[in-house]
Order: structure tokens, then C-alpha cells, then sequence
């Protein structure tokens, strides 16, 4: 079996119910909300997500900024308001993340800092996204930049990830800066 049933909801013969559908994300928006534990503790992560690694997790893959990441989505496309500011959030995972990075401690692909997923590029990303700033535009096309070797051929740590990063620059943006990257 590839995954434990019991950790996921049965199919049930119930009809689509948009109506709760929308109940139930708003629910889980809510849950988030309060699930927070502060600026510097961000939100519990999974021990199978952490294993090897630094708490809080900041990272755009199983950490914060996934977190504000789905967050702010939700609320751009109308499906669930947060109580919290995000932008600030935000901001705050970046210092946390620079203060320690949430890297496992296994051999990765360099620089793994840049990785989209689970480096620096994501968490900038997602800052950007909530708090645009040059100075967080100057820093992720940094980040971007310093991938383009890397071996790695997958979107977690190598180029094709920071590529992505690129494109929705370039797509919020206009700045040709992002195509040339």
C-alpha cells in the first residue's frame, strides 16, 4: 500500500456540496489562524517533516512559508480571509530563516540554499509575494541566479525549481530581469 488509509477521509456516496466545501476550507483557514504559535515558533511541523532538521520548518516545501503561501492563495482567489497579517509573517519567517536555516543534515545538491522548495528561494518568494520590496526581488533573482549549475535536475533543489521561481517573477512583475535569469 502506498499510503495509510487510515490517515485519510473515506469516499462517501454524498453528493458535491459547494456550499460545504467553502464551510469546510474556511474552517481550516480558521484552524491555521490558531494554530500559530507566534512569529518565532511559526506553526508545528509534522516530526516526519522535521526529521534532520531545524524547528520551526520555514521552508516552502512542509514549513511556514508553504503555509502563508496556501494562505494568502486562498484569500486572493476569495475562498477564506486569515486573521493574521501574512505580510508580516512573512518577513519574519525570512529573518528566521536566515538566522537558521531549516536544511536537513544529509548530503544535498549546492548551493542548497537556492533550492525552491526547501532553500532561501522559496521562503524569498513568498516574502515577495506578501512584502514586494527591491531588496527581496535583489535577493531571490541572487538566488536564482547562484542555481543555475546546480546538478540537481528537479524542481525540490535544482535549477528547474528556481526556474519557476523565475517565471512567476516575471509573471507579477513584467520585469525583463526575470526572463533573462
Amino acid at each position: 500500500m502506498l499510503y495509510r488509509p487510515e490517515a485519510f477521509e473515506p469516499l462517501t456516496e454524498d453528493p458535491w456540496n459547494a456550499d460545504a466545501v467553502r464551510d469546510q476550507i474556511r474552517e481550516i483557514v480558521a484552524d491555521t489562524d490558531d494554530a500559530l504559535r507566534g512569529p518565532k515558533l511559526m506553526w508545528r511541523a509534522d516530526d516526519w517533516d522535521r526529521w534532520q532538521a531545524t524547528s520551526p520548518m520555514k521552508n516552502l516545501y512542509v514549513g511556514a512559508a508553504g503555509v502563508l503561501w496556501a494562505l494568502d492563495e486562498l484569500r486572493r482567489f476569495g475562498h477564506a480571509e486569515t486573521r493574521l497579517d501574512l505580510a508580516e509573517l512573512a518577513l519574519s519567517n525570512l529573518e528566521l530563516y536566515r538566522a537558521r536555516p531549516d536544511q536537513m543534515r544529509i548530503e544535498l545538491p549546492e548551493p542548497r540554499e537556492s533550492s525552491l522548495l526547501c532553500g532561501e528561494t522559496g521562503v524569498l518568494l513568498v516574502a515577495w509575494r506578501l512584502a514586494p520590496s527591491a531588496g527581496l526581488a535583489d535577493d531571490l533573482l541572487a538566488r536564482v541566479r547562484a542555481n543555475v549549475s546546480n546538478e540537481a535536475e528537479e524542481v525540490m533543489w535544482g535549477t528547474p525549481g528556481t526556474l519557476i521561481a523565475a517565471r512567476a517573477m516575471l509573471d507579477w512583475t513584467g520585469d525583463e530581469r526575470w526572463r533573462d535569469a
